[in-house]
């Protein structure tokens, strides 16, 4: 299980993130998901800020949601390179989804949520 990183996957990571050889693709794996929880963690801290009602909070946790299930996807396939920056930056672009969709359509999220 703790097998060193194969050559594909060592070979599509930045130069920083492969440290030594004898890195194991679980530690690589558990460093992305320590990173997505904390930020996890301190997104939804600031969504629980905003002054719309829980509105931006709510649409944050659903679009969480899919991305942690994304996550588990990840992590039951083992894809290498696009899986590691899923895990690394997905919940960046879940927060951004959630700004855009709370921007576009603030009306019809606003008559969804608070039925």
């Amino acid at each position: 299980m703790n097998e060193p990183i194969s050559s594909p996957i060592q070979a599509d990571l930045p130069a920083s993130d492969v440290v030594a050889t004898d890195v194991t693709s679980s530690d690589v794996y558990h460093s992305a998901l320590v990173r997505a929880f904390v930020f996890q963690v301190f997104f939804a801290l600031l969504a629980s800020l905003m002054l719309d009602g829980g509105i931006f909070r709510r649409v944050f946790c659903g679009v969480s949601v899919v991305y942690w299930f994304g996550a588990l996807g990840v992590l039951i396939a083992r894809p290498g390179h696009w899986g590691l920056r899923y895990l690394r930056h997905g919940v960046l672009v879940a927060f951004g989804l959630t700004v855009v969709a709370i921007e576009v359509g603030y009306e019809w999220i606003v008559d969804v949520v608070s039925r």
